[in-house]
């Protein structure tokens, strides 16, 4: 979950609005990628919604109700799962409680 900290004294704000640029395709519309939506502070998104090895700049658009407009941006990097890989013992054969 991404959640950020927005202010404007006692104005109310008139949007908030999360995008996502680079890596695969986001739609942070589809509830099943942002089951909470992209018009609030937080961004939670759904597990597996990011590919692996794929880097993303999540951006939240904030106007105010003067019509002023704020952006921040994060960069998010995801990181590879560890891969395959193989087990070797050494002898191959033996009984338990003996010594080689």
């Amino acid at each position: 979950m991404i959640r950020a900290d927005v202010t404007d004294g006692a104005r109310p704000l008139a949007s908030l609005r999360w995008t996502a640029t680079g890596g695969p395709d986001l739609d942070l519309r589809d509830p099943r990628v942002a089951p909470g939506g992209r018009g609030g502070v937080a961004l939670a998104l759904a597990p597996g919604a990011l590919q692996a090895g794929a880097s993303y700049t999540l951006t939240l658009q904030v106007t105010d109700a003067l019509g002023r407009v704020g952006v921040a941006a994060v960069d998010v990097a995801v990181a590879v799962p560890p891969g395959g890989g193989y087990l070797k013992a050494d002898p191959a054969g033996g009984e338990v409680g003996s010594r080689v």
